[in-house]
């Protein structure tokens, strides 16, 4: 009877309406984790610019010709990240990072929210929390989390575009729709390999073919390091992230082929993520291979999306009991305290990277009546890698504006900026001794500070005698017409500095005994003075010019 229909359905209709509306509670929730995480990875971001490759796009990048759109970069296509950063250049320019890191943090976000959808839709609601979370928060992966540059791999990962993705894809329409239509992943492959003919260079193609298995396993165990938080920021090549990752990954083959040898039939979907997995990692070492490590932040993140993914796969299936999730939520706790620790350390390092960078472009701005078109710009972080040269910049900065810091910035930063400005503005100028020439005429130079000795004027000349003890110096501001130094009865080394506390490690001359050098600096538009720090071995003369 209708009446009986009614009562027998009415259990799983309630299920459903609990199902749907814990379902919409779960998503308004990591939503709002979402937004949280994306403000606070745009406070860890704060003070950042433009790094390494982004220079190189800022700089040459900036026709619009077919080529600067389809170029590979390192290997890679690059025509959507380009497209982006070409219309943040016309449209915001480079003064303020803002934009660039909204733009790359949105990418990383909308990664996590598309994860969070399809193992919720694959599994369930806890275990997209768990899966979403790994990665929202995969601290050795900073790199495409916090540097704008890597929001290619970002849309690749959204988008499912990739050759490592087209041979899961293979595995996937051949195993649910037949041969016959993979002519679905023919065709992206097919445009990309006329991208590759035209444009690739085959020389970019590496030839270690010998490392490949190496290094694909390395990558392997890199990223499980990563996941379960052993990794590290992967900021040096230390081999920390291995050490774990090798034994883990041992474990994770074994249960791996256990679970494998349980199932009946291998699933699909976990055929194809093995199937993207293997072709990514070979592929990477193919092209890295011999020139850089295989636990890279950039690649490691690329992967824990996959293996998350996979994971999921094999364990959706799998009855968990309440202690089992309270084991699982107090691993995520570890797991996810080392992480946001890694995190923080790989936006704190890029910030220290922008505020080099930017000191950095501050001793051009100050030098550019003097500074040479030609001359490369060390103070970018980045270099040698990347070389930015004066006439580049100033031509950049012209059409985008500049993230330089003030010369009050620069004379409030840390020392080390300040040092690296102070070694990059002694390049540009050029300083070194010269041969004395006339010393009548001048005032005598204004003396810092003597240490381990005693000091007398003369007219227009200071006179130092060191002590007995070791450690004897003067230190003098360095007048506008430069000062004359005679080293009378022993040598003596002269090192500068202008903004930094200290003084250079690097000498800018050394006097033999009873020689005579010339220190004098052009004048440039900063009003700051230098100081010259001598270490004589015996009687040392400073004289005003």
């Amino acid at each position: 009877m209708p009446g009986d229909t009614i009562a027998r359905d009415e259990p799983t209709y309630h299920l459903r309406t609990v199902r749907r509306s814990s379902g919409r509670a779960s998503a308004l929730a990591f939503g709002a984790l979402l937004v949280a995480a994306g403000v606070w990875l745009m406070y860890e971001t704060r003070g950042t610019t433009l790094w390494f490759d982004e220079w190189q796009w800022a700089t040459e990048y900036r026709n619009n010709s077919v080529g600067d759109f389809l170029t590979p970069h390192n290997g890679h296509p690059t025509l959507v990240p380009v497209l982006i950063y070409r219309l943040l250049f016309a449209t915001v320019g480079i003064a303020h990072s803002a934009p660039y890191r909204a733009v790359g943090i949105a990418g990383h976000l909308l990664c996590v929210a598309l994860l969070y959808w399809y193992v919720a839709r694959r599994a369930s609601l806890g275990w997209a929390w768990v899966a979403a979370a790994l990665i929202l928060f995969l601290g050795p992966g900073w790199q495409n989390i916090v540097w704008p540059l890597q929001i290619g791999w970002l849309l690749g990962i959204a988008g499912g575009l990739g050759v490592a993705i087209a041979a899961g894809l293979i595995v996937e329409v051949w195993r649910t729709r037949g041969w016959k239509s993979l002519w679905i992943v023919a065709v992206p492959l097919g445009l990309f390999a006329l991208w590759w003919v035209a444009y690739q260079d085959s020389s970019s193609v590496r030839h270690e073919f010998g490392l490949v298995p190496g290094f694909a396993a390395d990558s392997a165990a890199a990223t499980l390091s990563a996941i379960v938080g052993l990794a590290g920021s992967l900021l040096a090549d230390d081999g920390a992230a291995l050490a774990w990752g090798r034994p883990l990954a041992v474990a994770v083959a074994a249960l791996l082929l256990w679970r494998l040898w349980r199932v009946q039939r291998v699933p699909t979907r976990v055929l194809t993520l093995l199937a993207i997995l293997a072709a990514f990692w070979l592929l990477t070492a193919v092209q890295r291979a011999g020139i850089g490590p295989a636990a890279a932040s950039r690649y490691i993140y690329v992967s824990a999306v996959l293996v998350v993914a996979l994971g999921i796969e094999l364990v959706c299936d799998v009855a968990m009991s309440r202690r089992a999730w309270l084991v699982v939520a107090g691993a995520m706790a570890l797991i996810l305290v080392a992480n946001i620790a890694t995190m923080n350390t790989g936006a704190r390092f890029l910030r220290e990277q922008g505020l080099l960078t930017r000191t950095g472009l501050t001793a051009l701005e100050i030098t550019r009546p003097v500074v040479r078109p030609d001359h490369p710009a060390e103070g970018i972080a980045g270099y040698p890698f990347v070389v930015v040269r004066a006439g580049q910049y100033f031509q950049m900065e012209r059409d985008l504006g500049t993230p330089a810091a003030s010369v009050e910035e620069l004379a409030g930063a840390p020392e080390n900026p300040r040092r690296a400005a102070d070694d990059e503005l002694a390049r540009i100028h050029g300083v070194a001794l010269q041969p004395a020439g006339e010393t009548s005429g001048g005032a005598a130079p204004t003396v810092d500070r003597a240490t381990g000795g005693s000091v007398s004027t003369s007219g227009g000349c200071v006179t130092f005698t060191p002590g007995t003890q070791p450690g004897a110096a003067l230190e003098l501001t360095v007048p506008a017409n430069g000062v004359v130094l005679t080293a009378q009865d022993g040598p003596a080394t002269v090192t500068l500095r202008r903004f930094a506390y200290e003084f250079s490690d690097k000498p800018v001359g050394r006097l033999a005994a009873g020689d005579s050098g010339l220190l004098a600096i052009r004048s440039d538009l900063a009003p700051n003075p230098w100081h010259a720090r001598v270490v004589p071995e015996a009687r040392l003369t400073a004289c005003g010019r």
